[in-house]
């Protein structure tokens, strides 16, 4: 328990860290969206974990916060993809295989 737990609160810490870091960047509005959306599931998977433990764990609880860590994976893969898609080199070299298919 003790190792889930620190794992936890590292991701959320350093998530947290990330995105206060962000508030500064000029990011793409998808990309603040795919921030904020996984904030409130990490948060939201937090308070599961944490009710799941007071609560005794109740198998629908648990059953609940094992759904939410698929919802966590979801999330991050949904930002990486937007982070991914907002950078400039992406952006290019898109745009250079587009050129190179049309000159074919």
């Amino acid at each position: 328990q003790f190792d889930h737990r620190l794992l936890a609160y590292s991701t959320l810490s350093c998530h947290l860290w990330a995105l206060a870091q962000a508030r500064s960047l000029p990011l793409p509005p998808r990309v603040r969206t795919a921030l904020n959306g996984v904030s409130a599931i990490l948060l939201a998977q937090m308070s599961l974990g944490v009710f799941t433990l007071w609560g005794g764990v109740p198998i629908d609880l648990a059953a609940a916060h094992q759904t939410g860590s698929v919802i966590v994976l979801s999330g991050v893969l949904w930002l990486l993809h937007t982070l991914r898609a907002a950078h400039p080199g992406y952006r290019l070299a898109t745009a250079a295989q587009a050129a190179a298919k049309a000159a074919r």
